[in-house]
């Protein structure tokens, strides 16, 4: 599948973290307070000799006893700022639903200098009757608004979604609906999946198309995504962007990498080349200046 769209079972995406950057789970776990988690944060920090770079991944969900969802959203934005006083160089947040996106935690984001400006926030369909039946307590206009107060409020913003198709309720209208949304919105990134129903679900008992149509509709989808990704990495040539070097690509033939832009794991890759060694984990400038299937390619610039 192309970069930037990713297709495949429908999992928490996004919710695991790499070790390399601050990825092992940091377990935020059940009636953990602010300062236990951050104590956990720095602790992990420091059994990684302060070799980390940032928090790739940061996923606010915790499953608690009753294996209920609990939050700590309320938490978020005290958490952010306090995070930000380490010595991470950026902080990726994932896994956010829109109506859990305060007008506090927009503003934490926008002022943050560490927290980059890119949100997974799954939507996985637009249509309201969809929405209702999945007992999502957004509409199609609540979503549009979130995202274009987040594009106004936050410069540059890569937005991450998850799509599902052939959900309960989608027809060929709702489907329809779905692609021009994404048209619409031009959501940078996302992944989409079949729908695919889990015995003794409510969705199970819904009506709903075969899973070769569901699947036909996926392979829509990531035409209407590859395009959108298309579009982004042509708009974004000529700029220059902070890259975290993961090492060099034999296949390439070049340094390979990842900016604001691109979560670890998920989303595409940037392809460089330098006048001098680069270090794996070294932050280097690269100028933007073309596309390999779908990845930007450019040149490192000091």
């Amino acid at each position: 599948s192309r970069m930037g769209v990713e297709v495949g079972n429908r999992s928490m995406v996004g919710m695991n973290m790499r070790m390399n950057e601050l990825a092992g789970a940091v377990a935020l776990a059940q009636g953990r307070k602010l300062d236990g988690i951050l104590e956990t944060l720095r602790a992990k920090k420091k059994a990684l000799k302060d070799q980390l770079q940032g928090i790739d991944g940061l996923g606010f969900r915790t499953i608690n006893d009753a294996g209920e969802c609990a939050t700590l959203l309320t938490l978020l934005p005290e958490l952010l700022r306090e995070l930000c006083k380490l010595d991470f160089h950026w902080i990726r947040l994932h896994y956010l639903y829109p109506d859990e996106i305060t007008e506090e935690l927009i503003d934490t984001i926008a002022e943050e200098k560490k927290i980059v400006p890119y949100l997974d926030i799954p939507i996985q369909h637009c249509n309201d009757s969809i929405l209702k039946a999945m007992n999502r307590r957004d509409t199609k206009e609540s979503i549009r608004k979130v995202f274009h107060d987040l594009r106004a409020r936050i410069p540059g913003l890569v937005l991450r979604t998850s799509i599902i198709a052939g959900l309960p309720g989608e027809g060929e209208k709702e489907f329809e609906e779905l692609c021009d949304f994404l048209r619409e919105e031009k959501i940078e990134r996302a992944g989409v999946f079949p729908f695919s129903p889990e015995e003794g679900t409510k969705a199970a008992t819904m009506e709903h198309v075969p899973m070769e149509e569901a699947q036909r509709r996926t392979e829509l989808l990531v035409d209407v995504q590859s395009e959108i990704i298309d579009a982004y990495n042509d708009s974004v040539l000529g700029d220059i962007r902070e890259v975290l070097c993961e090492g060099w690509s034999e296949e390439a033939q070049s340094y390979v990498g990842r900016s604001y832009a691109e979560s670890v794991d998920i989303d595409g890759k940037i392809y460089f080349s330098a006048e001098r060694d680069i270090m794996a984990g070294e932050f280097v400038n690269v100028r933007l200046t073309g596309t390999m299937d779908g990845e930007l390619t450019g040149e490192a610039v000091e």
